[in-house]
């Protein structure tokens, strides 16, 4: 914290007073919405360009408009409360520019650089050098845009090294590296630099720290009142989906659902939360293949009782309530690398328990790894594995599930998933998993893995009797024609899907 008394306009939340006194160099605020990350970060960029004459910090945002209508005149406002506030030079073309603020030294200034990472060149993989100056602190704001790429982060950290030598008279003790963003998706740079140290201790591993958050937790520490604005809170919360409260409010990493969600019954409240497997009953093991990546899902059917009503040929399934167990993801794997530690986790997690295998019925092709097909190679590992054609059934057993989340039988309902244990699974049911223009659902190469594979247990389990059936060619007269003897007039095919 500054040596100036900041207490009349700023009272740290929990979030901010734990950052400010870390001594970590490379800090995350992640969270939801309003839950104070980036007031943290300008505040804690202001103490140190006052605590550290001549100290020089960077703000960036992807776009300059984004800098012009958010960044700048926060910290100009901040700036002004704190009594430090100078002068404010716009940067050419009106993109960005350099806030001079008053230090401890009365004699010494700090400089606060607000650089456009759009303007600057800094997209296509390429780095901005932005410059050639070192810096004693950074800030990327929304630092989840996809359009931030990683090259930026690293290009920063090279150049956290102002006034860094013990002997000179302006040495800055303390640096800070400061990213805010709203949880990014699992295939970004953030994720993978933060999130694996969440469980450290104190969420802190060397220079790194992450702090996790929602924005509920936006609460004064004295009062115990709400900073956050509530009525906003009301607005998300009745207007947002699962999905997006998860991410914007619950601050838990995603990737942001775009188009219509497969399924909308889902609840969390009801369908998700931490489940153990019922003893004496089989595990069903779901197989998902792809070049990139792959999926296998347990899961537990219990029968309740069987509701066989036929009506148009057509028979509904059967009461059985579904639990997802647990979920591997699998990235860059060969089908025996997959197959070892399926198995070695089956070992472990479920031990003396009878397994019946599914999955993916495209499997059978050989083309997968070398001239066996992923059955084949399942096959030689004593595995026994059966599945259905999906072309002509899919959409039943996406139907099927939706209708099982919101069918509640003695207090619970017929389809629920483990949580903690299987994430992507749980983002997907509640609508992470989307539509594309088409209608279709997407190809994402992310949710529609556990997503088939939850489709599979349907399929193989619970719509008896409605296999894919083959088209069927039959032949029927023209509306209005007639017979004469045994010649037909007019007569055209007609295909027929069963």
């Amino acid at each position: 914290m500054a040596s100036i008394n900041v207490s009349d306009f700023y009272r740290p939340n929990q979030l901010q007073e734990t950052l400010h006194k870390s001594p970590a160099v490379f800090q995350c605020a992640w969270g939801g919405a309003d839950s104070g990350k980036s007031w943290w970060a300008r505040a804690e960029g202001l103490f140190l360009s006052y605590d550290f004459p001549d100290n020089e910090g960077f703000v960036l945002r992807y776009s300059g408009q984004e800098l012009k209508d958010f960044s700048i005149p926060s910290y100009i406002e901040f700036a002004q409360k704190m009594g430090i506030f100078l002068d404010f030079k716009v940067g050419s073309g009106g993109v960005g520019g350099d806030m001079i603020v008053a230090t401890r030294n009365p004699e010494v200034t700090s400089v606060i650089k607000f650089r456009s990472i759009k303007e600057a060149g800094a997209k296509h993989e390429q780095s901005s050098k932005f410059g050639s100056t070192e810096i004693g602190w950074f800030h990327i704001e929304e630092a989840q845009d996809p359009r931030i790429k990683e090259t930026v982060w690293h290009m920063l950290i090279k150049r956290l090294r102002r006034h860094k030598d013990k002997s000179d008279p302006l040495y800055i003790s303390q640096k800070r590296g400061m990213v805010t963003c709203n949880p990014p998706t699992p295939d970004h740079w953030c994720y993978r630099v933060f999130w694996p140290i969440r469980e450290k201790e104190s969420g802190i591993e060397g220079d790194y720290q992450i702090y996790l958050t929602k924005t509920t937790d936006n609460i004064d520490q004295t009062t115990k009142k709400p900073l956050y604005d509530t009525e906003n809170l009301k607005r998300m919360l009745a207007s947002y989906s699962p999905a997006w409260q998860q991410v914007y409010i619950y601050g838990k990493p995603a990737f942001i659902p775009m188009g219509r969600p497969v399924w909308s019954n889902f609840d969390y409240s009801l369908n998700a939360g931490e489940f153990d497997p019922v003893m004496n009953r089989t595990i069903i093991r779901s197989w998902d293949f792809g070049r990139r990546r792959a999926c296998a899902l347990f899961a537990q059917l219990i029968r309740i009782r069987d509701e066989k009503i036929y009506g148009l040929q057509t028979q509904r399934p059967p009461l059985d309530r579904i639990t997802y167990l647990r979920e591997l993801l699998f990235e860059g794997k060969t089908v025996t690398r997959m197959i070892h530690e399926v198995l070695a986790f089956s070992n472990v997690e479920f031990p003396d328990y009878k397994f019946e295998d599914i999955g993916d019925y495209a499997g059978t092709q050989k083309k997968a790894e070398f001239e066996k097909s992923c059955w084949d190679i399942l096959k030689e590992h004593k595995i026994k594995i059966r599945g259905k054609p999906m072309q002509y059934i899919r959409e039943k057993c996406i139907d099927t599930i939706d209708e099982k989340m919101a069918h509640l039988v003695q207090g619970e309902p017929l389809l629920q998933v483990d949580e903690k244990r299987c994430p992507v699974l749980t983002e997907a049911l509640s609508g992470s998993w989307t539509r594309n223009d088409k209608g279709v659902p997407s190809d994402d190469n992310f949710y529609e893995h556990p997503s088939d594979c939850a489709i599979f247990v349907i399929a193989n389990f619970l719509l008896t009797g409605q296999n894919a059936r083959p088209q069927l060619k039959i032949s029927v007269p023209k509306y209005g024609s007639s017979y004469k003897g045994t010649k037909r007039y007019g007569e055209e095919s007609l295909v027929v899907r069963g």
